[in-house]
């Protein structure tokens, strides 16, 4: 009598459970939440993308000189072209080409630079076919895993 009383007291869990959930689905719930673990862990990895801020200049209007022989004019002051990342922080390696107007190197080549540490290109003599008193150069930034930036404009005045 004594064994048919402890059988009674200790219940056979066939279907593999622990205090009522089978074991199966506690095995899923494991491994759901270490997947999740790591799945979040590579998450915290990941960097936010990079991109252009703002791009300045030191000069709000850039004064030009008489015309050459070819119509071009140069410029008759240096400036500097200032650029940073979305935080704020200067964005080394860019490269910076000043376009429109026919903007020329003297000898018909692009006018470029590259950002220093500071996020600074400078630039020198430029020149460019103004046929009115006034116009605009645009300023292209570009760099790898920063992207493009061709917001910036430069007033010329002859």
């Amino acid at each position: 009598m004594k064994r048919k009383e402890r059988t009674r007291r200790i219940r056979r869990d066939r279907s593999g459970g622990i205090e009522g959930l089978p074991l199966q689905l506690m095995i899923l719930i494991v491994i759901a939440t270490l997947g999740t673990s790591v799945v979040v862990g590579w998450m915290n990895d990941i960097e936010m993308p990079k991109s252009i801020g703002d791009v300045t200049v030191d000069n709000d209007s850039i004064p030009l000189g008489s015309p050459d022989t070819n119509g071009n004019r140069a410029t008759k002051e240096r400036f500097s072209v200032y650029v940073t990342d979305q935080d704020g922080n200067p964005v080394e390696g860019a490269t910076v080409v000043i376009t429109g107007l026919g903007a020329n190197d003297g000898r018909g080549g692009t006018v470029y630079s590259t950002t220093d540490t500071n996020g600074k290109a400078m630039f020198g003599s430029i020149y460019v076919k103004l046929n009115s008193p006034v116009g605009h150069i645009g300023v292209n930034v570009s760099k790898a895993g920063y992207g493009e930036d061709g917001s910036c404009r430069i007033a010329v005045i002859a």
